[in-house]
């Protein structure tokens, strides 16, 4: 129990430093945007960075850190206005022997703050499913499941297609684990 009041703890606090830079971002003029920027539509993103699963019993199996990287595409969007769009992403991880592998798959949908700013902040929301695997030595566990999985997080993009997000992904436990935690990722829009 103690591990949640500590990952609680840890989201709120930075919600709120991202919030902090989102809203102060926000105070933008749109003439500051360069010409080739304005109407621009974007159709996909790659992004990589690093998660951080706050769970005990796989910190102690597989250490922390891990790195991730994945794909979005754009479904729908106006011109630097509301996106929504499909992501997939793939995290793997091992350490002696044991090994843990994420693909989250989810429908994401981004909601603007200010954007016609120079730096346009978002918040983001995801459904979807996880494929998880996980080869435990220790206990003997080594199985794939699909589990709900359920994104929330801010994000910022600039004037060149480069945009960083900080996400916490509620994973549903599955193989008797809990594979939940926050990621810091950075990406380009083409």
């Amino acid at each position: 129990m103690k591990y949640v009041s500590i990952r609680w703890s840890a989201l709120c606090l930075a919600l709120t430093a991202v919030s902090a830079v989102f809203f102060a971002a926000g105070a933008t003029r749109a003439d500051e945007i360069p010409t080739a920027i304005k109407g621009y539509n974007y159709t996909a993103a790659i992004r990589g960075g690093i998660y951080y699963n706050l769970h005990n019993d796989l910190q102690n199996l597989l250490g922390t850190p891990a790195p991730i990287g994945g794909l979005a595409v754009t479904l729908e969007q106006e011109p630097l206005q509301n996106r929504s769009s499909v992501a997939v992403d793939y995290l793997e991880k091992s350490k002696n022997g044991s090994k843990e592998r994420i693909i989250p798959v989810a429908f994401e949908y981004q909601w603007y703050q200010a954007p016609q700013g120079v730096v346009n902040p978002y918040f983001i929301l995801g459904v979807g499913g996880a494929w998880v695997y996980l080869n435990d030595l220790v206990s003997g566990t080594s199985d794939t499941k699909l589990a709900f999985d359920t994104s929330l997080g801010l994000g910022v993009d600039t004037p060149w297609q480069v945009f960083a997000e900080l996400r916490y992904n509620w994973i549903a436990p599955t193989l008797g684990e809990d594979f939940s935690g926050p990621s810091l990722l950075f990406g380009v829009r083409f």
